[in-house]
């Protein structure tokens, strides 16, 4: 639903008018936008009261190994999967695949291409009714980026392309990488301010813990094919070409995660802006000196809060805004002594 004040009108710092607001500024410029997430996260045979016992330490995971792609393990997880992708499509979302993932008992579930707003208020609706099936059903779903250190984190993979009188703007079969203008220049958008709305992306403490080189969440800004080290990868072909933006984390909020991905491709558009860097066919981790995403929720609030191109796409009051919200989370957990200080310090020091 819309957020509107007492005056009847739309809340400007509201998450979906800022994602009504590209919308409609991607259709002044010829453009429909069709976008999809692809959704990680973990399932513990656990209870909400029995894991809060525990303070969320030495959970039991759906499984003890790593099952990604999974067959064996997918058909075991089906008794609660199976009721979950049926329940999602009675709702009116529909699953295009699930999958056993890398960690143990994580998932992965996909959404079907749709237009960007629908699809932004489900992805909503799905995490809250994954965890509300979850509970029901005796066991508990984690969206967070990175629920523990020895494990894997979750992603939000979102796919995005740009749709013109019914046909998509992306492919041209005739030019390198087989990418139209419109889609090098939205990549090329997307790229550029990766850094200045990474907040967005990122926006919570934990979703930095999930960065880390050699794993399958990226720690700098590439672009490449079928390629997982990569931030931004070209995908598909024909009318199902669209890039994949890998840099959210589960935990994002899904509006204004396709709020910055779309206000960075249209300003790469209107800007005419090329993809950083070279199109990397081999591991981006040891591509030499790219651009690097911020490591911290301060650091990427600062680069949020001093960047002219975040307030000239999304308002002054907006930067100031969400900048207030992650000052107050960062200073929350500052104030918390934590189990990695108490086993590093307290005999020693």
């Amino acid at each position: 639903c819309d957020t509107y004040d007492h005056h009847g009108h739309l809340v400007d710092i509201a998450p979906r008018t800022l994602l009504r607001k590209q919308v409609e500024k991607a259709k002044k410029l010829g453009f429909e936008v069709k976008a999809a997430p692809e959704l990680e996260f973990f399932l513990f045979r656990e209870t909400l009261e029995s894991s809060r016992a525990k303070d969320y330490r030495d959970l039991e995971p759906m499984s003890r190994y790593i099952s990604d792609y999974s067959i064996f393990r997918s058909s075991m997880d089906e008794w609660i999967i199976g009721p979950m992708r049926r329940n999602l499509a009675e709702a009116g979302i529909e699953v295009e695949c699930n999958k056993a993932e890398w960690g143990h008992g994580q998932m992965e579930i996909n959404l079907v291409y749709g237009d960007v707003l629908p699809i932004a208020d489900k992805h909503v609706i799905f995490k809250t009714a994954i965890r509300e099936m979850a509970a029901l059903n005796g066991v508990q779903a984690t969206f967070m980026a990175k629920w523990d250190s020895k494990h894997s984190g979750n992603g939000a993979h979102i796919h995005m392309s740009l749709w013109k009188q019914g046909k998509n703007a992306f492919p041209d079969p005739k030019a390198e990488h087989k990418m139209s203008t419109t889609m090098r220049h939205f990549l090329g958008g997307m790229m550029h301010c990766a850094k200045d709305l990474q907040l967005f992306y990122m926006p919570n403490v934990n979703s930095y813990k999930r960065i880390e080189d050699l794993s399958f969440a990226p720690s700098n800004v590439t672009w490449g094919g079928d390629n997982r080290t990569s931030s931004f990868r070209v995908a598909g072909e024909g009318k199902s070409m669209r890039l994949e933006n890998r840099i959210p984390g589960a935990d994002a909020n899904a509006h204004l995660t396709y709020t910055a991905m779309l206000a960075a491709g249209l300003h790469g558009i209107e800007h005419k802006l090329e993809p950083v860097g070279p199109f990397v066919a081999a591991n981006a981790y040891e591509l030499p000196n790219p651009p690097k995403l911020h490591r911290t929720l301060t650091d990427a609030t600062d680069a949020f809060e001093k960047s002219k191109t975040a307030r000239q796409l999304l308002g002054d009051n907006v930067v100031d805004h969400y900048t207030q919200i992650a000052r107050w989370e960062q200073n929350e957990y500052n104030k918390y002594v934590t189990d990695w200080e108490r086993r590093r310090y307290f005999e020693l020091i």
